[in-house]
C-alpha cells in the first residue's frame, strides 16, 4: 500500500540559501557580501498588481559575526534587476557602496562581492509564522572597523553551496597579513578564582 510522507525540507530554493539554522539576533553588525544570486527570465507578479511579469532578479547573501563570535548568514530579499536609479536595486547598490553604480555598462556588481558593510537586522515573521532574520539596512563600513568584518578568505561553507563566482580582486593578488583571532580565550590560570 504506498504512503504519503511529506519529505523533511532541505530549505532553500535556486533562489534562496538555506538559513534555517542560523538564529538572527537584532542590531547593526560588521558583515561581508559572501555571495550573490542572479536569475533571468523570472516569471513574478508586479508590484501591487495581479499581473505576472517576466524579470531578471537578485539576491544578496551576506556573513557576520554574532556575539559569540559564529559566523551567520543572512540574505536580502530579491530585487528586479534595473538600471532605473529609482529602483530598489540600484537603491540598495547605491547604499551599499556609498555612491552610485556606474550605470554605462563597465560595472559588475559581482566585483561587490567580499565588499564589507553595516549590515542592521531585524526579526521578522513570515505569513507561515517563521521568524527570520530581515535585512534593513547596509551601509558602507568605516575604514577604522573593516577588521571588525570578516574577509572574504575566511568565510565558512556557504549554506547549500555558492551561487556565484567573485571575480578576482585587485586585494587577492597581494598578500595580505592574516587578522589576530578574535576569540576570548579562558584563563588557565588555577590559582584565580572563577567569579561565577
Amino acid at each position: 500500500m504506498p504512503i504519503l510522507q511529506a519529505q523533511p525540507s532541505s530549505g532553500g530554493s535556486n533562489l534562496s540559501w538555506d538559513l534555517t539554522k542560523y538564529k538572527h539576533e537584532d542590531g547593526t553588525y560588521p558583515a561581508t557580501l559572501a555571495d550573490c544570486i542572479y536569475e533571468e527570465g523570472i516569471e513574478r507578479r508586479k508590484f501591487e498588481s495581479d499581473e505576472m511579469e517576466e524579470c531578471n532578479l537578485a539576491i544578496f547573501l551576506f556573513a557576520y559575526l554574532d556575539d559569540d563570535e559564529g559566523v551567520v548568514f543572512a540574505q536580502t530579499f530579491s530585487y528586479k534587476v534595473s538600471t532605473s536609479e529609482k529602483s530598489s536595486f540600484i537603491k540598495f547598490l547605491s547604499n551599499m557602496r556609498g555612491k552610485t553604480p556606474p550605470l554605462d555598462g563597465t560595472y559588475d556588481w559581482h566585483t561587490e562581492m567580499g565588499r564589507k558593510v553595516n549590515l542592521t537586522i531585524e526579526s521578522k515573521t513570515s505569513k507561515k509564522g517563521t521568524v527570520y532574520g530581515a535585512i534593513t539596512g547596509v551601509a558602507p563600513l568605516g575604514k577604522k572597523y573593516l577588521d571588525d568584518a570578516l574577509d572574504f578568505d575566511e568565510l565558512p561553507e556557504i549554506p547549500s553551496g555558492r551561487r556565484s563566482e567573485r571575480p578576482e580582486q585587485e586585494e587577492d593578488k597581494m598578500d595580505k597579513p592574516k587578522r589576530k583571532s578574535r576569540k576570548a580565550t579562558k584563563s588557565t590560570d588555577e590559582d584565580e578564582e572563577d567569579p561565577f
